[in-house]
């Protein structure tokens, strides 16, 4: 016979001062009989002394919120944890519902404005919206999901960085550019014509969307087998790969920019500068700055920030609830929201 009680740790997982263990279910007591508890009343708060199999443990904190449902406040030790754990349910706590991974992922979220996001999901947004979607009708139920999914699709460049890549002839500014907007010498600048051999890259902020930026060897002719030369072949790959492409456009440059990337005029203090030029070397926050404007807007980030709303944060999430979708069963929408709260 099971047993008619779950165990659920409440705090992130984790080694921390603190952690909250709720025990529930119609046969709660029997369950915290098994570590020494005994009966108390609804609203009770007390601090107990816990039994576990292998002699005394911590002392715990008690607190009965419900007929069914106790909370216990213990020090937060990953053995001690799992011990608990073992004692009531049988097995080591696995915390994977969905608050919880929103928790785990907070730590790496790649920017502010990305954990600001998750951590709603951690304080239940997801879970309040699949929960009213569960007791609406088939019809609701499919149209409130594909709602969230292209919510959630809007939002993806907080979640998953974007791969940006400055392009372009020698001494177009490439360097000059990726520093301004990296904000400090990151790389090396000359007027020496092919300075930069290898990719680059770092992590930065375009307002509050996380990139990674790629600054790559200038353009010329070379040989393919010349350090140069490989050099260039890694940028065109990196290019062609990346989500987006800055091509710089120097004074007195005639290349057409490459299918799908975007130019933009660079050096506006020397002789012959392109109309709209920036200039990174005496400009760089007014250069970072065009760079937002160009970049940004294409981007299709939902305005007003979407603080507090619901959203499927993690990549696998989007992608099987887009299989769901495009099943025709109505039902599949449903059976879908029921596996996600059963987490």
């Amino acid at each position: 016979m099971g047993s008619d009680w779950q165990t659920k740790l409440l705090t992130p997982p984790g080694p921390a001062g603190v952690a909250v263990l709720e025990v529930a279910g119609p046969d709660v007591w029997r369950a915290l009989a098994r570590i020494g508890l005994a009966e108390r009343p609804v609203g009770a708060l007390a601090l107990a002394a816990l039994q576990l199999p292998n002699g005394p443990g911590d002392e715990a904190l008690l607190w009965v919120r419900a007929e069914e449902r106790v909370e216990l406040h213990v020090h937060g030790s990953g053995p001690l944890l799992d011990e608990l754990s073992l004692a009531l349910a049988g097995t080591r706590i696995d915390p994977v519902g969905l608050e919880d991974r929103a928790f785990q992922a907070l730590a790496a979220a790649p920017s502010r404005t990305g954990a600001r996001l998750i951590l709603a999901q951690a304080e239940g947004a997801l879970r309040q919206r699949l929960e009213s979607l569960a007791s609406a009708d088939s019809r609701s139920a499919r149209a409130g999901l594909e709602t969230l999914l292209a919510h959630s699709r809007a939002c993806t460049p907080w979640f998953s960085p974007q791969r940006l890549v400055l392009q372009g002839p020698v001494n177009a500014g490439k360097s000059t550019l990726f520093n301004a907007l990296v904000g400090y010498e990151r790389v090396i600048t000359s007027d020496e014509a092919g300075t930069t051999r290898d990719a680059i890259i770092e992590r930065i902020q375009l307002g509050t969307v996380p990139i990674d930026l790629i600054d790559t060897a200038g353009l010329r002719a070379v040989t393919a087998e010349s350090l140069e030369g490989r050099g260039q072949a890694l940028g065109q790959w990196l290019a062609q790969s990346a989500d987006w492409t800055l091509y710089l456009v120097p004074p007195g440059e005639r290349t057409p920019c490459p299918p799908g990337a975007i130019a933009l005029p660079t050096q506006a203090d020397r002789p012959g500068a392109h109309p709209g030029a920036i200039s990174a070397r005496n400009d760089p926050a007014g250069s970072a700055q065009a760079v937002c404007d160009l970049i940004l807007p294409r981007l299709g980030l939902p305005e007003p920030l979407p603080w507090g709303e619901p959203l499927l944060w993690e990549p696998a999430q989007r992608t099987d609830l887009e299989a769901t979708l495009a099943d025709s069963d109505r039902s599949c929408a449903q059976a879908w929201i029921t596996r996600m709260l059963a987490r």
